[in-house]
């Protein structure tokens, strides 16, 4: 069976595939399939994480720097609207705003280039949305997330939403994801995960109404603090994952990927689209970029990039955003979207044809992390004196360590964190 994979202009035809529908231990099986129609196009979520548009895989590939005259072959442009242009010039207008996002959406469009738009110009703490002179400004102790419960701002947000939906609702345009890394944000515990999943429906349910039935989607960097997040996305249309490289074999960020993937598919009761949102190096062996404000790395070279790409391939990733500044900052940034050009066709064939991936081997053994935690004088002065003590070791990939348990009875009496390496890192008690 033959299908095309959408990118944009070019059209690559590949030898498909079939995928089986179940997924292993605890994925999509028994869910239902997100769909839509978007300006007469049709749209779904398949089970493996991927999205189809007008019957052919679509795969985001680009990147923050995405031009519609772009020369490298990168057809998907991630189009932030925020604060910045007003904070940049305090005689910015909302009017401006909304005919810049216009055009830019339009150019896109005749260069058969698609887009990503992500809803950040209205917050929880700054509801009413861009005005000329604005000053940006964050709370003490940081964004609070349940202040999307009070119906004040709920209601200030939608009119931010409303006046800016004509401008955004485009043929170029593929989904929309709310917010920018919400993971981020606090989220107190008078809600649950899942009721904080409610309220962010809402959110999806008026950006559908407003902009037309788009996948709708959130953004997590990690997966620390994501639950809630998660548990909206799973709702929602699917997720956006940040996540990045200090060196091609970071299996740190592969874990990453996959653990949130997982999260993903434990929570979803109907198919959902998991993409890298924003990726790339990070800081690492690197030191700082090239003057880009937050110093994210180029690729070192073509090899790098490939290596990279082909881990979130690999990893069950449909589609990749590359957080690098434009190609025109710094010739290491012009080399890095030349080498995702290149790249594109086989990492986005890649991506099609990869399933959903089962978790990776994790380095190491249980067996030696017990081993190496019982022969710490720690654990020992701790579990020194208690009888029938066992040892349960398992590894939490999202800091890349192995946790050893120690038991007496029915309670535990002491923890240990174990290094891959054979390290040990940390050790505890149950009321420490």
């Amino acid at each position: 069976m033959k299908h095309d994979i959408s990118c944009g202009r070019a059209v690559i035809s590949i030898a498909w595939v079939a995928f089986a529908v179940a997924v292993t231990a605890g994925g999509t099986q028994d869910v239902s399939e997100s769909s839509g129609e978007y300006l007469g196009h049709h749209w779904h979520i398949d089970p493996n994480h991927m999205m189809w548009w007008d019957g052919r895989p679509y795969v985001p590939f680009g990147g923050f720097g995405v031009r519609p005259d772009d020369e490298f072959g990168l057809d998907t442009h991630n189009l932030w609207i925020d604060f910045d242009p007003f904070i940049e010039n305090p005689q910015y207008t909302r009017e401006q705003h909304k005919r810049d996002i216009a055009q830019k959406l339009a150019a896109m469009t005749e260069a058969g280039r698609t887009c990503i738009v992500q809803f950040s110009m209205a917050l929880p703490h700054m509801p009413d949305g861009p005005r000329p002179g604005i000053r940006w400004f964050e709370p003490e102790g940081g964004i609070d997330a349940s202040r999307l419960t009070d119906p004040a701002v709920e209601q200030a947000i939608f009119r931010v939403w409303a006046d800016y939906a004509p401008a955004v609702r485009s043929e170029c345009v593929r989904g929309i994801v709310l917010w920018n890394e919400i993971n981020v944000w606090r989220w107190p515990e008078r809600f649950s995960a899942e009721e904080y999943a409610e309220v962010l429906q809402r959110y999806v349910r008026q950006a559908k109404r407003l902009v037309g039935d788009l996948p709708v989607c959130f953004k997590a960097a990690g997966t620390w603090n994501a639950a809630p997040v998660i548990a909206a996305a799973a709702a929602a249309d699917g997720l956006g994952f940040d996540i990045w490289f200090s060196r091609p074999e970071d299996l740190q960020a592969v874990r990453e990927i996959h653990h949130a993937r997982r999260m993903l598919e434990r929570r979803q009761k109907k198919t959902t689209w998991f993409f890298i949102a924003e990726g790339g190096r990070t800081i690492g062996e690197d030191g700082e970029g090239f003057g880009y404000p937050d110093a994210w790395p180029p690729f070192h070279s073509r090899q790098d990039a490939r290596a990279v790409l082909q881990s979130y391939a690999r990893a069950g990733a449909k589609g990749f955003i590359y957080n690098g500044p434009p190609p025109d900052r710094h010739r290491a940034y012009r080399d890095s979207h030349l080498w995702l050009g290149q790249l594109r066709p086989e990492i986005t064939t890649m991506m099609v044809q990869t399933g959903v991936p089962a978790e990776p081997e994790p380095p190491g053994s249980a067996q030696d992390a017990i081993r190496a935690a019982r022969a710490d004088p720690r654990v020992q002065k701790r579990i020194e004196g208690s009888k029938q003590v066992r040892a349960e070791a398992e590894f939490a990939g999202q800091w890349d360590v192995w946790i050893v348990h120690f038991r007496t009875g029915g309670r535990e009496i002491a923890f240990a964190s174990v290094s891959p390496q054979g390290v040990v890192l940390e050790v505890g008690h149950d009321e420490d």
